[in-house]
């Protein structure tokens, strides 16, 4: 799974002042995440819906792609509460939406009370309900009628409050249908092509290995994963830890070595002494305060780095009214086979205000013993990237030296593509790779890679061009400027983008998915294309995961996963 994503402020408290006749479907249609129904679903909807155990027409319904908005979990739990007081006859559902059932369960009955739970893992709920979004990005609400077979309302609610459920549960009138009130979503079923039936040269599987299941881990995916040093770590969304596996000497084979995460001191860290224990421990429980694994790598044979994002709260005011909730990054360095060394590194950097450091993705180089974070501009999306000076410092990753405990420059930059369009940082996916004074920088959709050496960071010594891409490939609607509509457009657009880089003394290696293939390219150290090999998204009938790239004694492999509804596997072409 994918996740596009870049972790952003999150604060808790909304506030929307809300009139005491609530239109539900109106306050659903002003906000940011909107679903509707397709028309003509109604036999679709109530034969989805027909295992349902309560006899009762009405049902709400929580629709939540588990882990995907961690926070806003608790939020459900909030609302069945309420709605169980006010309503304790009709049933409250959950849709989980997730690929392993098993985990899910695990997950779900450890977490969450629902009378009914339908476990989704090939999200068909799209065959009746429209979003404005790939995929819903955080729990939604709904409300449906069985017998009629329609969606009666649903959506993001931004409040939470007893006038809110009043008018749910007298709510009647059925929500218009995809089309009628709003029509901006966008065709995500982006176009591949018939890639094994091309004239491309295969890559062929090197390796395949079962992920060993273990009492103490979940696995139920596997996100971030890196191999380096030996070993393979990746984050695994449900369980919220990092998962090291060691290689034996031929990589045959993968044995578990354990899962780290913060503890709860590093979880406390940014919580203001303000903040009331109780509360703090009751959010936790729930899930709207957590602390976040995201990506890791082997610093060495014996130390594991990976990154965390940490809750940040404490109040905006003194009369402790209103309450602020970020996220705040930090890398947690631990010795596998000694619990008491460990470090944590906070991304507290004297950086400009208009960026940020991002820490969902960064990268470790022991020749140079330096960091490298993306760094991201922060901005308010109504003026974002449409001001002059927006691009005034496009860099793609900050360089941080631990010895220093500060930024010490910056390398690489935005691509032409993103400021030409103006979407600033909203589209990017840097990848970065060392070896020795040799560092390979893309920005992902660009399709160029560019070569620097540490000495001068400021010029590349050369650049390639993986694929080509221009301003005249895009189709602007200018009339949706200041809007989160105008960033919306081009979701379909960027199909082309560099999934990994890598390099070594003798070449350049990326990883591409254009026009629905994968390519793992090989280039000279002058950027001279020397081998494009196709890397099968289908192998034994089973839709490859293509992660990444990595090297190992001394060549590179395309990384691959899937699930064959028992096991995770991994393959390497």
């Amino acid at each position: 799974m994918n996740k596009n994503i870049f972790i952003t402020f999150l604060i808790l408290c909304l506030s929307l002042k809300l009139s005491a006749q609530m239109d539900l479907n109106m306050i659903a249609n002003e906000s940011p995440d909107k679903i509707a129904q397709i028309e003509g679903t109604e036999n679709i909807l109530r034969d989805y819906f027909s295992e349902i155990s309560n006899p009762n027409d009405t049902l709400y319904i929580f629709l939540c792609q588990l882990m995907f908005a961690p926070r806003l979990e608790g939020y459900m739990t909030d609302i069945q509460e309420m709605l169980y007081y006010k309503n304790p006859n009709n049933p409250m559902v959950l849709i989980a939406s997730f690929q392993n059932e098993d985990a899910a369960r695990k997950y779900v009955e450890n977490k969450f009370f629902f009378e009914d739970v339908i476990y989704d893992t090939d999200k068909s709920y799209k065959s009746f309900l429209a979003f404005n979004t790939e995929d819903p990005r955080v729990p939604l609400l709904m409300k449906i009628d069985r017998k009629s077979g329609r969606l009666l309302t649903g959506g993001d609610y931004p409040e939470l409050s007893p006038n809110f459920i009043n008018a749910l549960v007298n709510h009647t009138e059925p929500m218009p249908f995809y089309g009628e009130v709003w029509s901006e979503k966008i065709n995500y079923d982006h176009s591949t092509s018939d890639c094994e039936n091309e004239s491309y040269k295969k890559a062929k599987a090197f390796k395949e290995m079962t992920i060993p299941l273990e009492e103490d881990a979940l696995i139920s995916s596997v996100d971030f994963p890196d191999i380096s040093n030996g070993f393979l770590s990746f984050a695994d969304e449900l369980d919220n830890a990092i998962y090291l596996y060691s290689f034996d000497e031929k990589y045959k084979n993968m044995s578990f070595i354990g899962k780290f995460k913060p503890n709860e001191t590093e979880e406390m860290l940014y919580v203001s002494e303000e903040i009331d224990r109780e509360y703090y421990l009751k959010s936790k429980e729930r899930g709207s305060i957590i602390a976040m694994c995201l990506t890791s790598l082997m610093k060495d044979t014996e130390t594991i780095l990976f990154s965390v994002s940490l809750p940040k709260i404490f109040y905006l005011d003194e009369e402790k009214k209103q309450l602020a909730y970020y996220n705040q990054p930090a890398i947690i360095s631990q010795n596998i086979n000694n619990n008491e060394d460990r470090k944590l590194i906070p991304m507290e950097f004297n950086n400009s205000h208009s960026q940020y450091i991002s820490h969902e993705n960064f990268h470790y180089s022991s020749e140079l013993e330096k960091y490298f974070f993306i760094t991201l501009m922060d901005y308010d999306i109504s003026s974002m990237s449409f001001e002059k000076n927006s691009y005034d410092d496009p860099r793609l990753f900050s360089v941080y030296d631990e010895k220093k405990n500060e930024v010490v420059s910056g390398i690489g930059q935005l691509g032409q593509i993103n400021m030409d369009l103006n979407v600033g940082w909203i589209y990017v996916y840097p990848r970065i790779s060392t070896f020795g004074n040799k560092i390979a920088v893309s920005d992902g959709n660009s399709g160029e890679v560019s070569v620097y050496d540490y000495e001068n960071m400021k010029e590349p010594l050369y650049k390639t061009k993986v694929f080509d891409v221009s301003l005249s490939d895009f189709e602007i609607d200018s009339s949706l400027i200041g809007t989160e509509e105008y960033f919306y457009q081009f979701q379909d657009d960027f199909k082309n983008y560099v999934l990994d880089v890598e390099i070594d003394s003798k070449n350049l290696y990326t990883l591409s998915l254009e026009d629905g293939c994968y390519f793992k390219k090989i280039y000279d150290k002058k950027g001279k294309l020397k081998k494009t090999l196709l890397i099968p998204s289908v192998y034994n009938t089973y839709h490859l995961e293509i992660s990444g790239l990595c090297a190992i004694d001394g060549k590179v492999y395309a990384m691959a996963f899937y699930f064959d509804n028992e096991n995770h596997k991994m393959v390497l072409f």
